[in-house]
């Protein structure tokens, strides 16, 4: 697993329909574990990593990736974090909006 923090350069999918961004902002989602072995906590948390795109998509658009499921390569001596095809970057729903908003929101309180 790839250890998630902001400034990430991203990397989604491969050669013609490549989607580039940096994460700028991170939150971590909690889910129930199915069957807690006696000594573990009964919740999960994971980093979800919001990212902002510059090429591959129109500028400014927000999604959300699941931290957990990146894998950190070194290219022309710099780290990247790629998501592979098999994994699903998150551009809508509900929870996702949320975890964009409070995303947004912990940036403007910190730029003031």
């Amino acid at each position: 697993m790839a250890f998630l923090k902001k400034g990430d350069f991203v990397i989604l999918g491969s050669g013609e329909d490549q989607i580039q961004g940096r994460v700028v902002g991170l939150n971590w989602r909690r889910f129930r574990r199915k069957n807690p072995k006696p000594n573990q906590k009964p919740y999960k948390n994971v980093p979800y990593g919001v990212v902002e795109c510059f090429l591959g998509a129109p500028r400014g658009t927000q999604f959300v990736i699941p931290g957990y499921k990146l894998r950190k390569i070194k290219k022309d001596s710099k780290d990247l974090l790629i998501l592979r095809d098999e994994y699903v970057a998150e551009f809508d729903g509900p929870w996702v909006e949320k975890m964009i908003a409070e995303s947004n929101e912990k940036r403007a309180k910190k730029a003031k």
